[in-house]
């Protein structure tokens, strides 16, 4: 598989090691590995950090290889998203992969189709793996256009990429636009999504996740998500 892929991990040997044996059976040309280090306050961790780090140095096939180790602990926060742009300082377009998240052989060629399809559609964001719809179909396709973009599992391009916002700049402007506001079908959906950038925001983005941000991207630059309608 041609397709360039970012694998994230921090201290999880045995979901790094069920995630890298599908990647095995890809073989991806270009593979970027990312590792957080260890808490200071955790001493068996730095042995786990190690561990993980070995599973994925047992690459059985051709394969040009770039690691992000971090000595220091960067949180999830700040050891994803620097990964994610360190990534797409190198490549165009890519899958990026967590250490908790299983993905099918479908999914790699789903994901490296709609991004040669896509890749000059600026409305296009991002590609999940995930459909939580619970059997609900939403048309007769293969997949379709949502606005939530999951991210256990998923794909992307550096021109989307880019406009990833770690502070949700222009929240206060955004939150009262007609654009905001045409995002949600109910007065719960918009209530809980609002009350959730509002927290971010009011203890000045002290949390310890990224993909709210990236959510927020999505929507504020009006990008779209591809969602498979369903895997077999």
């Amino acid at each position: 598989m041609e397709t360039p892929v970012l694998f994230l991990f921090f201290n999880r040997p045995t979901t790094t090691r069920r995630v890298f044996s599908q990647l095995k059976k890809v073989k991806p040309t270009r593979l970027f590995i990312s590792a957080d280090g260890p808490r200071p306050d955790q001493p068996r961790e730095r042995y786990l950090c190690t561990e993980v780090k070995e599973i994925t140095e047992r690459i059985d096939w051709t394969c040009e290889v770039r690691r992000l180790y971090r000595s220091d602990h960067l949180g999830c926060k700040l050891a994803v998203c620097t990964a994610i742009t360190w990534f797409f300082d190198q490549v165009d377009a890519g899958i990026i992969l967590e250490d908790d998240c299983l993905p099918s052989l479908d999914f790699f060629s789903f994901c490296t189709t709609m991004l040669t399809d896509y890749k000059d559609d600026p409305n296009i964001f991002h590609i999940t793996g995930n459909n939580f719809q619970h059997g609900m179909l939403r048309g007769k396709g293969s997949y379709y256009y949502s606005k939530y973009a999951h991210i256990w599992g998923w794909a992307s391009w550096k021109r989307a990429w880019q406009h990833y916002d770690l502070e949700l700049q222009h929240w206060d402007v955004f939150k009262t636009s007609p654009t905001y506001d045409s995002l949600f079908l109910t007065r719960e959906e918009k209530k809980f999504w609002t009350k959730k950038f509002e927290k971010y925001q009011s203890q000045n983005g002290n949390h310890n996740y990224w993909s709210l941000q990236w959510q927020y991207a999505c929507w504020f630059h009006g990008g779209w998500t591809i969602t498979p309608l369903r895997f077999k």
